[in-house]
């Protein structure tokens, strides 16, 4: 369970879902940082499709607050349900900006570190995976080697007695 949260998902998941949330508590986030919510790649695709209705329904109500927003989920129980599974998870509202209470300029400013530490994560663990791969195929040709050397030396014993005759 090493890298999951108490919720049973991975870390990377409960950020995800910290972003998602946050985003639907204080939707003015959506038109501080759109870029950023446009540029999310969430790799939990029920969370994934939470974001995407969040964004189609700021994008064609702007001005809608948090109340509204998720009550335009209820068109979508599968939505819905996926609010409903999230925000009121201890493990997700544990984040001061997710809760709906949040003062406005705090929650701007977690959110955007969450947004950032969740895309330095999804940047460094593809390297973190290539050099661990790279030190274990570095590791087994150094075991080869060796090996090889061992056979070669264990191949080419000299006899002792030989040695001291011949001088």
């Amino acid at each position: 369970k090493l890298g999951q949260s108490g919720f049973g998902a991975p870390e990377s998941t409960v950020r995800e879902a910290h972003l998602v949330i946050g985003l639907i508590h204080h939707p003015e986030l959506f038109h501080l940082y759109e870029n950023e919510v446009l540029e999310l790649s969430l790799s939990e695709p029920q969370l994934a499709s939470l974001l995407q209705h969040t964004v189609d329904a700021l994008v064609h109500e702007p001005n809608l607050d948090s109340s509204g927003l998720r009550s335009h989920f209820s068109k979508s129980p599968e939505v819905l349900s996926v609010y409903e599974r999230w925000s009121p998870h201890d493990s997700v509202r544990s984040r001061r900006f997710v809760r709906q209470t949040a003062d406005k300029q705090p929650a701007r400013q977690e959110w955007l570190d969450t947004y950032l530490i969740d895309r330095r994560q999804k940047v460094l663990k593809p390297e973190v995976s290539e050099a661990s791969t790279e030190a274990h195929l570095n590791r087994d040709s150094e075991e080869a080697r060796f090996s090889s050397v061992k056979q070669r030396m264990a191949g080419s014993t000299v006899d002792e007695t030989k040695i001291g005759k011949e001088l």
